[in-house]
């Protein structure tokens, strides 16, 4: 990324119940009780670098020009500005998982897309953002080590979120900084 481009970072999150995110969180309580957070939420997330000039109403509205980005019957957008402050709530100890595909040709596709469009976009990132929410009483410490251990595959016993052999896994602070 340039020094003349903005970071935009966008969640983009189902309206209902998520099934992928309650399928993950009943297999993490059956194969790792002790590790396996209170609530688990799932995220599309889309980070877009485009030039400084450019503000943040311009990135959204550019996602949401795309249904199969953000179908406003069934999607909600949230733009992110640094953490996870938008999306988490309720008192649980949060700790961000981003798992990224080895081989990304979604990204690769979009960023064609979009540019294809006559957009301005320099980058762009597409990534799937788990939140890992622990009871509050549990030390920050303790959250992102129980929350790395549930999220890379280890085992058909350790991890679910992510496969080592064709993803990247990043877990906590640093899962929300820019991959571009």
């Amino acid at each position: 990324m340039s020094k003349t481009t903005t970071l935009f970072t966008a969640a983009v999150e189902l309206k209902a119940v998520d099934p992928e995110a309650v399928t993950a969180l009943q297999a993490l309580r059956e194969t790792m009780p002790r590790r396996a957070p209170a609530e688990l939420r799932r995220y599309v997330l889309w980070q877009v670098s485009m030039p400084e000039e450019t503000g943040a109403s311009e990135a959204e509205a550019m996602l949401r020009r795309y249904e199969d980005i953000v179908n406003p019957n069934k999607h909600r957008l949230i733009m992110l500005e640094g953490g996870v402050e938008g999306l988490a709530g309720d008192g649980l100890q949060w700790v961000p998982v981003r798992v990224h595909n080895v081989d990304d040709t979604v990204s690769e596709s979009w960023l064609s897309l979009l540019s294809g469009a006559g957009y301005p976009v320099a980058g762009l990132d597409v990534s799937v953002l788990w939140l890992l929410g622990y009871p509050p009483h549990t030390s920050p410490e303790s959250a992102v080590d129980m929350a790395g251990a549930a999220a890379v595959t280890r085992s058909r016993r350790e991890g679910l979120l992510g496969n080592p052999v064709s993803q990247r896994v990043t877990v906590g602070d640093a899962a929300l900084r820019g991959a571009l």
